[in-house]
């Protein structure tokens, strides 16, 4: 009987071993997962760089271009001026009103800046963050389990 007894025990004692050996397994499995998601995490961040570098060269050809369409504007206000003897004063204000101009294209692509990044940085954390619940959550079923487990021994 004792023999038998022994048998069943050690029956059970290979089952629960085949099943933790499955958890390791799975347990392994989220750790590659959890791997592949930081490598995709990092290479999301490169893109995002490789944006916001692109964003500010888009920036630059669009305060080129509005120089430009400012140049074309005094260029005409000049000939203007020059056909209509006009004073100096007239050229001063449009070289203020175009310096303005300018003062606050540069305000608003810095604004426009600060906000990508601070978007950024929160989807950032949020995605972590949600990434961290999931984990620390799985881990505590694990360890429910192995008490579970353990308590059967």
């Amino acid at each position: 009987q004792r023999i038998a007894a022994l048998d069943a025990v050690k029956g059970q004692l290979d089952v629960h071993a085949q099943k933790l050996e499955e958890r390791i397994k799975d347990a392994s499995e989220h750790s590659e997962r959890l791997g592949s998601l930081d490598s995709k995490h990092e290479e999301h961040g490169k893109a995002l760089t490789e944006l916001n570098v692109g964003m500010e060269d888009t920036a630059k050809k669009a305060e080129v271009q509005g120089m430009v369409r400012d140049l074309v504007l005094i260029w005409n206000s000049v000939k203007q001026l020059d056909a209509a003897k006009s004073g100096k004063t007239d050229i001063d204000a449009i070289t203020l009103e175009t310096t303005n101009r300018d003062k606050l294209l540069k305000s608003r692509l810095d604004d426009l800046e600060k906000v990508v990044t601070m978007t950024v940085a929160k989807a950032d954390e949020k995605e972590k963050s949600g990434k961290l619940e999931d984990i620390h959550t799985r881990l505590e079923e694990n360890q429910k389990q192995l008490r579970h487990w353990e308590q059967m021994w």
